[in-house]
């Protein structure tokens, strides 16, 4: 940023970043934007454009792309009143917490089951305890599950991955329990490896000019096996996603053989995006 556009100063501060007493005073005098990967607070005293993700539920970040008219398979917040036709959503839907991470808690059940439940019942060990609980008509995206990760960050491709299952789905009906059977594939043994699908990175781009309430994404994709269509699961605009130097994701990267980063030249592609964000919203 600083070679690019030498008229903007650059500050990074981190965790343990000692701050000059005077630092946001100086700060105060010149127009200003703030940006943070995660979810952060800021003293609202401090002069600055909020460049900050805002986080949604899934839920809610469903209802979003539904209103954008983004393809969202059919989705449902569980209640006491909650029905759910399978002549329309077929023999399986998908269970997950509104609120959660890593596909922990995503479960594959028999539609006649996909009902609410009281979480509060729960052991407080399940993924499930205390929360509430988004039903999906299940897209099948073949025999072993794939998913696509697009991030994007001020609505640029950053990086795309595909996370595919190594663990053959089995939808024997009875092998099912009330509870049904993991499905995310970041919950059963994988293989990740970079993708350059240009529906998909397209598809990515246009969810984030439609929805820019949060600076960085990262949205999950599907592709329907039988039809080819795809479906977008959520967008994690909470944060979290920064997965391209983050010790979550240096740590996979050893056992991938590969780096996110390179993908499509990363760091110029960010440079880029904070020099413009920082010219049409600094304050």
């Amino acid at each position: 940023m600083r070679e690019r556009a030498p008229e903007i100063d650059v500050f990074i501060i981190g965790p343990t970043t000692l701050v000059p007493l005077d630092f946001w005073q100086r700060r105060a005098e010149l127009p200003t934007a703030l940006f943070a990967a995660s979810r952060m607070t800021v003293d609202p005293r401090v002069r600055g454009a909020r460049l900050i993700p805002v986080s949604l539920t899934k839920f809610e970040e469903i209802e979003a792309l539904q209103h954008a008219g983004l393809p969202v398979p059919k989705s449902k917040l569980l209640t006491p009143d909650t029905e759910i036709d399978e002549s329309e959503w077929g023999p399986f839907t998908v269970i997950k917490p509104n609120k959660g991470s890593q596909g922990k808690g995503v479960r594959l059940v028999m539609t006649k089951d996909a009902r609410w439940r009281d979480t509060s019942t729960l052991p407080r060990n399940h993924p499930w305890f205390g929360k509430d609980l988004v039903a999906q008509r299940y897209i099948d995206t073949g025999p072993f599950p794939a998913c696509y990760r697009v991030m994007t960050v001020f609505g640029r491709r950053v990086y795309c991955s595909c996370s595919t299952s190594t663990v053959r789905t089995a939808l024997n009906p009875a092998d099912f329990g009330h509870m049904g059977i993991p499905i995310a594939a970041n919950t059963v043994h994988r293989v990740r490896t970079l993708a350059d699908d240009e529906d998909i990175l397209a598809l990515g781009e246009a969810i984030h000019a439609k929805l820019t309430h949060t600076p960085v994404m990262g949205i999950d994709i599907i592709r329907e096996h039988e039809t080819g269509k795809l479906y977008v699961l959520e967008l994690n605009s909470s944060g979290n996603t920064w997965h391209i130097s983050s010790d979550y994701i240096i740590k996979l990267e050893k056992e991938d053989g590969f780096h996110r980063i390179d993908q499509f030249g990363a760091l110029n592609i960010i440079a880029d995006a904070f020099i413009e964000a920082t010219r049409r919203h600094a304050i």
